[in-house]
């Protein structure tokens, strides 16, 4: 018995050692996590504008898939409303404009790498980017649509019609993140490019995809065999789109505010959007 007795002891001993281990642990990668954290919010990118115009050019990251606002022209040129946008930037600057076409879901890991200057590619501001990035002003608030097959237009007029259907989405996109919390019950298929969505809708490997209105509607002018759902999705003011810079970049901030400010006031966006919804529409009827 006081073999026993002294063997439960030690076990209870070892298991509140164990414990206390554990504890302190948790206690220290919390520690470790808030020093990380702290760290990243104090990242110092405050000469990013100077070094921009040491070097003689804005580097731009996009994904140039997503018609009006970045999409390759005839001549496989990127064009769009966003691509105007940086380059009426780098005007401002008086530096020349680097295009670099990334999958949309590298785009901000690459900003945050140090690869690129700006971010310009239909970026929603959410609270969750804005922790790692900053956002210049929003210079375009998006509503987003279901796209379907016109044969199917009938089987998907509400949002429980796509229970347990393929709903697809542009990886590492705000319609990803839309497609995750309102449409729980559907099959959430994520892909890189919206082309391949498109290609994957009409061939029937999907059911649905969910896009940007102004993308959406640009697809279903080049498609006849494509529409728009009867499915609402609720707009979103958070969801707006804007350029995303380094964290902390003080006065490059500032510089493309600025710039995005005069575009809006006069105007410029809303006629770039028109202007390059045409002629994605032209080139798609020419294909």
């Amino acid at each position: 018995m006081k073999k026993i007795l002294t063997g439960l002891l030690i076990a209870a001993g070892t298991l509140t050692f164990l414990a206390g281990c554990s504890s302190s642990s948790s206690s220290a990668k919390a520690d470790q996590t808030k020093d990380s954290t702290a760290a990243e919010s104090k990242v110092d990118n405050s000469s990013a504008l100077q070094d921009i115009k040491d070097s003689g050019e804005l580097v731009l990251g996009t994904a140039a898939d997503f018609a009006p606002f970045e999409f390759p022209d005839g001549d496989g040129q990127t064009t769009g409303t966003d691509i105007e946008i940086a380059q009426a930037i780098a005007d401002d600057l008086g530096v020349k404009l680097k295009i670099m076409d990334l999958s949309f879901d590298n785009l901000l890991s690459s900003l945050q790498a140090g690869k690129l200057d700006i971010v310009l590619s239909g970026v929603s501001a959410t609270e969750e980017r804005a922790k790692s990035v900053d956002f210049s002003q929003a210079y375009f608030t998006p509503t987003q649509e279901i796209l379907v097959k016109k044969d199917n237009a009938a089987a998907f007029q509400k949002a429980t019609d796509l229970t347990d259907k393929n709903l697809g989405a542009q990886k590492g996109s705000l319609q990803e993140d839309i497609a995750n919390e309102q449409f729980s019950d559907s099959k959430i298929v994520s892909v890189p490019l919206t082309t391949n969505l498109i290609v994957q809708l009409k061939s029937g490997g999907l059911d649905a995809v969910i896009m940007e209105s102004a993308v959406a509607q640009s697809y279903v002018n080049a498609n006849d065999d494509l529409v728009i759902s009867d499915i609402e999705i609720p707009a979103d003011p958070n969801e707006s789109y804007a350029a995303a810079l380094p964290k902390n970049c003080g006065d490059l901030k500032t510089e493309v505010d600025d710039v995005i400010k005069k575009l809006m006031d006069d105007e410029t966006i809303d006629q770039w959007i028109a202007k390059y919804t045409a002629l994605a529409d032209e080139q798609a009827a020419t294909e």
